[in-house]
């Protein structure tokens, strides 16, 4: 089953996103693994619109709007998969470990 059609999960609130030294680029600090990943600017919209409110339908519209451009639900669904490989998003596991330490969304 797509992603998209399921429940969309939330992006791991405690990651820290800060805007890169060039135009459009994206630095993603994981705190808990002491890493740092490299993002574009859609890619950046995208991890902040994973809300665990937002349905896949609604951030494909919003998108468009931003970038004057449609995002397939397949697109969506490949960015989620690379997201969820990169540790982006939450897992039961790092959803009680966020709430134990009281982590807050660190997105621009």
């Amino acid at each position: 089953m797509s992603e998209v059609t399921a429940e969309l999960p939330s992006r791991r609130p405690e990651l820290v996103v800060v805007p890169a030294g060039e135009t459009g680029r994206y630095v993603v600090k994981d705190p808990r693994a002491s890493s740092y990943f490299q993002i574009g600017e859609e890619e950046c919209f995208l991890l902040s619109q994973l809300d665990g409110q937002q349905s896949a339908e609604r951030i494909c519209a919003a998108f468009a709007v931003r970038f004057g451009e449609a995002l397939a639900p397949e697109e969506l669904d490949e960015f989620l998969t690379a997201a969820r490989a990169q540790g982006f998003l939450e897992t039961e596991r790092t959803a009680a470990e966020a709430a134990e330490k009281g982590d807050r969304s660190n997105l621009p």
